[in-house]
């Protein structure tokens, strides 16, 4: 490995270390009760069942199968105990691994020490990767990560050196990503595609065969996941019902969703492009998919029209560009509610993987920007300067928001503010303050609790 490449590695540590440092002081939050202080499967002995056994249950219901997501609690709780600091620790350490392996990913792929850098910073510095990064619950989405961008890498290593090992090595990855969550299954496409386009043969049927070649070796990793659980689960499977609240497209027909996954998707661009207000939460009448002369669902289809323009324009003269197109769009559309409608329509933890594709799309924007403004002999000193005043903002923000997720009420309250309309985050509020009620033995957040309950019944008596 030569000098400048450790000292783009290192210049990654600290860059990530430094934006989310206040991270780690932060106590539990949402969700994170399923994984370590109300999920019994993390108690000492019970390693086995984490691996039989659905990963959430609950007297009314259990559902999910991410055994090696829950070991990772287990061990954690083994040896360390339950502690907040511990396991915001260990996620900050799981998104360095998730940076270091994309950059290595994106210099092999452009073996440009300089893009790759500046991508994988903006990467790092990304305002919306916070949920992921903040959350302990959200471990699972960093493990999917890790594994998916490993199988990528060595998808493009097996392309230029030919070596079967790598093919093993891909579904080895493949196989560990589907056990950390299910929400690895966009990554065979990923994969898939990435092969064909990052060396376009001239016949059609040898691409065709190269995409079937390595999403079969993807994809039988998923099958076997599949094997796995029909054999060791219990077959009475209990789903958690879904409120209407919560997303009014699971009552909904795939024709229903048609133009409603078009807005989302322009949602998400929107998001991408301004990520400074967030929310943990966002659901029903916030996300207002039916106004089709909004910006986000012009955005929508804008971005779905500009698809095969990229692919035709750049075909074989920028890989690096074409991979970040594909792995944007596949997330994109995963995440549209086409397919299978999503708990709460839109969550920022959803577009982690596609976010290293919008990070590459930026960046060659300000490229061609820059390109096409500036003198050819400046070129580079110009981009760099635009390039760090966007990693400043974005690393500004990440560190801010950080501060929001100290607490559950730290967060819900700032949030609301965000999504006044959401029930959802009216309603986690108005419990927050229900609970704190009790425990300050004061009138006050009782009454504030009150102003919540009825915000989120007045946008939806029904609930």
């Amino acid at each position: 490995m030569n000098r400048k490449l450790i000292y783009s590695l290192i210049t990654i540590l600290f860059t990530t270390v430094i934006i989310y440092a206040n991270s780690i002081s932060n106590g539990y939050n949402i969700d994170d009760s399923l994984v370590m202080t109300n999920n019994n499967l993390i108690g000492f002995g019970n390693w086995k069942s984490i691996f039989t056994q659905y990963s959430y249950q609950s007297s009314e219901y259990n559902f999910a199968y991410r055994p090696l997501s829950l070991f990772s609690f287990y061990l954690e709780n083994l040896l360390f105990g339950k502690s907040p600091q511990v396991s915001h620790l260990i996620n900050l350490i799981l998104y360095i691994t998730l940076n270091f392996i994309l950059f290595l990913l994106l210099f092999k792929v452009s073996n440009n020490l300089f893009s790759s850098l500046i991508i994988s910073l903006l990467f790092t510095s990304f305002p919306l990767h916070t949920e992921v990064v903040d959350n302990i619950k959200n471990r699972d989405e960093l493990f999917v990560a890790i594994s998916g961008f490993l199988a990528l890498y060595f998808t493009i290593c097996s392309i230029i050196t030919d070596k079967k090992y790598h093919l093993l090595l891909i579904f080895v990855f493949s196989f560990l990503g589907i056990l950390f969550k299910e929400s690895f299954i966009i990554f065979p496409f990923i994969i898939a595609l990435n092969a064909v386009f990052f060396d376009v043969k001239p016949k059609f049927y040898t691409n065709a065969f190269i995409f079937i070649k390595y999403l079969a070796i993807s994809g039988a990793a998923i099958f076997i996941n599949f094997i796995i659980k029909f054999y060791f689960l219990d077959k009475t499977t209990i789903n958690r019902e879904f409120e209407f609240f919560e997303n009014p497209l699971f009552f909904s027909t795939v024709t229903d969703r048609i133009l409603p996954s078009i807005y989302i998707i322009g949602y998400y661009i929107s998001l991408l492009l301004s990520p400074f207000q967030h929310s943990y939460y966002y659901g029903y009448n916030t996300v207002n998919y039916h106004d089709y002369l909004s910006l986000s669902f012009i955005l929508g289809v804008l971005f779905l029209i500009s698809i095969p323009i990229v692919f035709i324009y750049h075909n074989k003269k920028n890989k690096l560009l074409i991979i970040g197109v594909i792995i944007l769009v596949i997330n994109l559309l995963a995440i549209s509610n086409f397919i299978k409608p999503l708990v709460g329509i839109v969550a920022e933890r959803f577009i982690l993987n596609g976010s290293l594709g919008f990070c590459i799309v930026l960046y060659f924007l300000l490229q061609s920007i820059v390109n096409y403004l500036v003198k050819e002999s400046y070129h580079q000193k110009i981009l760099l300067i635009v390039c760090s005043f966007v990693f400043l903002s974005y690393s500004i923000k990440t560190i801010t928001r950080n501060n929001d997720w100290e607490s559950e009420l730290s967060l819900y309250s700032h949030d609301i503010k965000n999504v006044p309309t959401s029930v959802k985050a009216n309603e986690m509020l108005a419990g927050i303050y229900f609970k704190n009620y009790f425990i300050a033995n004061n009138i006050t957040p009782l009454n504030t609790s009150e102003k919540y309950y009825l915000n989120a019944l007045s946008l939806y008596p029904k609930n």
